[in-house]
């Protein structure tokens, strides 16, 4: 029996698109959604699927669809829109899915249950990369551009790309710094580039005499400055 989206309230719809993607319908799931008239209720959807398979189910693969599909359907439907209210809507929208999908891929948080693997680690990275796109497209704010740069930069140092890390944690100084209510997250970044820097066989010394002034405000203050704020974008406490 087909499934009428439009039948179900909000928590019955979470569950159906949830149990769809949890057993891999990905395209009878994308026909349906197609049938829905409201997409920032299904985009919205998404975003709370992704949040239960990671949360509930330890699911990162999953959770990584649910994101990757929720992003998607938020930005072409978007493309279809003619209302600019509306359209930065689903942009911002999508925005906070690919932000909140990324964060969870950083094997950083140790959560129980939870296994990050290299694929999800690199998947990470190119919804990090998108949200990032979108932030600046938006013109969000200096924390919320700031913070999609530091992700990229936590998700390359989980990589062990360090050069692209401490690229990404060094952009995401200078934005910090660019926005004066955003400016006491530079150090917070700056502390960063210097885990990077130590990280790296190449600049180990180098990292290890960085950390030193650094961590008066820095790289030890950073333990409060946890998963960023899916409304704020940057990193402040986990949710």
């Amino acid at each position: 029996m087909s499934i009428v989206l439009a039948d179900l309230d909000g928590d019955e719809l979470v569950d159906v698109l949830l149990r769809m993607i949890r057993s891999d319908r990905v395209s009878e799931l994308t026909s349906t959604i197609d049938t829905y008239e409201d997409p920032i209720t299904i985009g919205t959807t998404f975003g709370s699927v992704a949040k239960r398979l990671y949360r509930e189910y330890q699911d990162v693969t999953h959770m990584l669809v649910a994101g990757d599909m929720g992003l998607a359907y938020c930005l072409s439907k978007a493309a279809l829109e003619s209302d600019k209210d509306k359209i930065r809507e689903l942009k911002k929208l999508g925005h906070g899915i690919a932000f909140n999908t990324a964060v969870n891929c950083w094997p950083g948080w140790g959560d129980t249950g939870i296994v990050i693997e290299d694929a999800h680690i690199s998947a990470g990275i190119e919804i990090a990369t998108t949200c990032l796109r979108l932030a600046r497209e938006l013109a969000l704010t200096g924390r919320e551009q700031g913070g999609a740069h530091w992700l990229i930069g936590a998700l390359e140092l989980a990589a062990g790309r360090f050069v692209l890390a401490r690229v990404a944690f060094e952009q995401a100084e200078q934005v910090y710094r660019a926005d004066e209510a955003a400016l006491p997250y530079a150090l917070m970044a700056r502390g960063y580039m210097a885990l990077a820097r130590k990280a790296d066989p190449q600049f180990r010394l180098e990292g290890r005499d960085s950390i030193g002034p650094a961590s008066a405000g820095g790289i030890e203050g950073c333990a409060f400055l946890c998963r960023p704020d899916c409304h704020s974008g940057a990193p402040i406490v986990r949710k």
